[in-house]
């Protein structure tokens, strides 16, 4: 066996939210990360979850970004039944294989055909969003604590604009303040 290069620490799935969820009634989209540049390949490899004999139909994984330390990868998986489970194939830098799965990463030879859950597709769970969506940048800002623009409608409690807030304090940002950062 070559020597192993996976950062195991770096690893990171959890079957909800960002990292597994249903893009339309028969499809999941699932996600991993991973150490930057860790992984030369990855895959999936999932099966109906009342399936206990067949061996699991495999998705490639494809990198749709990185930053600074980890890299994240993500595939589409068909799944007709709407429960599907499933576990990461991830082939290091030098070749070697390792499934990760719930109970963590194990070399492929000592794989315990562990899987991780995504017992339904729910409709209400698919994100129906505009097609203009998927193209644009969405921001979410705290007025308060963004930019003071006018600090002559500021109440009498404000805090020091570079003070640590509390959970019941006031900065004194306006919209004002938003609309000059434009």
């Amino acid at each position: 066996m070559k020597i192993n290069r996976l950062d195991r620490a770096a690893i990171y799935h959890t079957p909800d939210q960002v990292f597994a969820y249903p893009a339309d009634r028969e499809t999941l989209i699932v996600r991993i990360r991973i150490a930057k540049d860790d992984c030369r390949e990855i895959c999936v490899r999932f099966k109906d979850i009342y399936d206990h004999s067949a061996t699991p139909k495999t998705s490639e994984m494809l990198r749709i970004c990185s930053d600074e330390h980890c890299d994240y990868y993500e595939t589409k998986i068909a799944c007709a039944s709407r429960k599907v489970k499933y576990f990461f194939e991830l082939t290091d830098k030098d070749g070697n294989v390792w499934d990760h799965s719930y109970s963590g990463t194990f070399s492929h030879e000592e794989n315990k055909e562990d899987f991780f859950f995504y017992p339904f597709l729910f409709d209400e769970e698919i994100n129906d969003s505009p097609e203009w969506a998927n193209q644009g940048l969405i921001y979410q800002i705290f007025v308060d604590r963004f930019y003071n623009g006018d600090k002559s409608n500021d109440p009498d409690n404000c805090i020091e604009w570079n003070e640590m807030p509390a959970s019941d304090s006031i900065s004194g940002g306006d919209i004002k303040g938003k609309t000059q950062k434009l």
